[in-house]
């Protein structure tokens, strides 16, 4: 086949593909346009309602006011009291896992350090938006949850909440928390776990898969306490909150220590550390 032969034979090639390429800029233009008109159409719904509820009478300001709180305690953040109660005990270099958004920034207490690990992309780029706004010396840092990069005893806090449900492999997670906590640190957790009843067992159960793809992976019915317990870990405090989804319940609030290891496994542990 001679150059005219395959001239003949790449030009439909080359005009479809110009043609897709001017497609994508069209579509491109036109979901540009698209996303400024609706951020400026919420703009505009944010002042119009923000006015009303100004100039509305005072009773009305107080059943939105009501309502606002009932909205932010019992569907927002219905975990939020039990969050700040959580957080109140993290002392010296703190490590949450699993932070997500990282609704607990706001509420740690002044330590040494803090690191959160997420294990979703899009959640990292959002955690670091909130760093920069609210609290720019913590870190975040890009990692699976079994999977921590960091040394041996790098920490005297860890925090879950609200992480083990879900962890890819909660049994992982859990040694590589123990492996990462110094031999006096503590572990700090907020999980809801399978519930007793029967009935409600059976219901989570079979509303997890759907729950999985709406609440980011969560696992409705494990029973993260065994496995706390499992992993070696020493509870030494277990209170049961009342916040939280009707689904996602039992709640439980607990203080650990990392599993004990020989003395002089502990010892030399210590001397890297320091």
């Amino acid at each position: 086949m001679g150059k005219d032969g395959m001239k003949r034979m790449l030009q439909p090639r080359q005009a479809r593909a110009r043609f897709q390429s001017i497609l994508t800029g069209i579509g491109f233009v036109f979901a540009a346009v698209g996303w400024l008109i609706v951020n400026e159409q919420r703009r505009r719904a944010r002042v119009a309602i923000r006015d009303a509820v100004l100039h509305a009478p005072p009773q009305t300001q107080a059943r939105l006011r009501s309502l606002w709180l009932w909205w932010k305690l019992r569907m927002r953040d219905p975990w939020g009291r039990c969050r700040a109660q959580l957080v109140a005990g993290a002392i010296g270099d703190v490590l949450e896992v699993g932070v997500g958004r990282w609704p607990n920034l706001k509420r740690y207490p002044q330590v040494a350090r803090l690191v959160g690990v997420e294990s979703n992309r899009r959640g990292v780029f959002l955690v670091r938006r909130r760093i920069r706004r609210f609290l720019p010396s913590a870190e975040i840092v890009y990692a699976p949850l079994d999977k921590l990069p960091f040394p041996d005893a790098s920490f005297d806090t860890v925090v879950s909440s609200l992480a083990l449900c879900t962890a890819r492999d909660p049994a992982a997670t859990l040694r590589e928390i123990a492996r990462v906590l110094r031999p006096d640190g503590r572990f700090l957790f907020l999980e809801h776990v399978r519930a007793q009843s029967p009935f409600a067992a059976a219901l989570q159960r079979i509303c997890t898969p759907l729950w999985r793809l709406v609440a980011d992976g969560c696992h409705l019915d494990r029973p993260t306490l065994a496995a706390i317990h499992q992993a070696g870990f020493i509870v030494e405090s277990l209170e049961e909150r009342d916040g939280g989804w009707w689904l996602a319940r039992p709640t439980f609030h607990g203080v650990a220590r990392p599993p004990q290891m020989p003395r002089s496994v502990a010892d030399a542990t210590s001397k890297e550390a320091l």
